[in-house]
């Protein structure tokens, strides 16, 4: 009796020799290497599952119990890390059913909608990592930002159009290539190798120069709170004014898993990913 392959119910194995025999439900029968086999057909990804473990991921999609246009007062972290992002009160974005592919999404109302992470350390001061935002912009404003406790010592800052960095006191800033308000993009922002990086729907990066050194808050040694929705500098500002669907970090991620990444959100989303160099 041919045996049967693991997660494969209608195909068999009917030879055990280098070159394989499948034979599948309907009994055509296919060759493939012992090699591919073993592999366990991994070079096609299941883009329904989100490839790679992260530091953070918050999606709409996650939300339960809510109905369209209520309010947001938290949603919780779909990685391990079991981080939460809280609002209240005015800070609440809201909840819209049916924007994207027929998912959900965020409204930001760009004055005074924010998510706050708190205190958390999310990236230390040299990991290298990747921000993916799935938005829509309705007009220029900061989706992610984390920063210090006083004015102009903040971090880290994810825009429409610009991103900025802070680092030990020199400013990196990379502009997004060609940004589309009212839109929805899978927006990109990496430091590989202490080299700064952006793309938006993957493709050939924008560079953002070598910055090997610690991206600070002020002086403490990580930014002291990371907001979703604006950014932290002493107090929220630069309040998103749009729609987000889903954000994630990966810390130490490879240009794989980045294209992995990306090719996820496409599909799940319906947009464009053209593989990043």
């Amino acid at each position: 009796m041919p045996k049967q392959i693991k997660d494969f119910p209608e195909k068999t194995i009917a030879s055990d020799e280098d070159l394989i025999l499948i034979q599948d439900a309907a009994g055509i029968t296919y060759k493939i290497t012992r090699a591919n086999l073993l592999q366990g057909f991994s070079s096609t990804p299941n883009l329904n599952e989100f490839p790679t473990t992260t530091r953070y991921r918050f999606s709409a999609s996650s939300i339960t119990g809510l109905n369209n246009n209520d309010l947001v007062s938290s949603i919780n972290d779909l990685s391990e890390n079991n981080f939460t992002a809280v609002a209240s009160n005015t800070a609440r974005p809201t909840y819209q059913t049916n924007i994207i592919n027929n998912k959900p999404a965020l409204l930001f109302n760009g004055s005074s909608n924010f998510l706050d992470l708190g205190n958390n350390q999310i990236i230390s001061d040299t990991d290298d990592f990747v921000i993916f935002k799935i938005a829509n912009y309705a007009a220029d404003s900061v989706c992610i930002g984390s920063g210090g406790n006083s004015g102009g010592s903040w971090g880290l800052q994810m825009g429409y159009g610009i991103h900025y960095i802070v680092s030990n006191g020199s400013l990196v800033s990379i502009d997004f290539p060609n940004p589309n308000l009212n839109s929805f993009n899978i927006y990109t922002l990496a430091r590989l190798n202490g080299r700064w990086r952006a793309w938006i729907n993957g493709g050939t990066y924008i560079d953002g120069g070598t910055n090997i050194v610690n991206i600070r808050g002020s002086s403490n040694s990580y930014q002291q709170k990371t907001i979703i929705g604006g950014k932290w500098d002493g107090a929220v500002m630069n309040f998103m004014n749009g729609y987000l669907t889903d954000v994630c970090v990966k810390i130490s991620p490879t240009i794989s898993d980045i294209n992995s990444i990306g090719s996820y959100y496409a599909n799940q989303y319906n947009l464009i990913w053209n593989n990043a160099s």
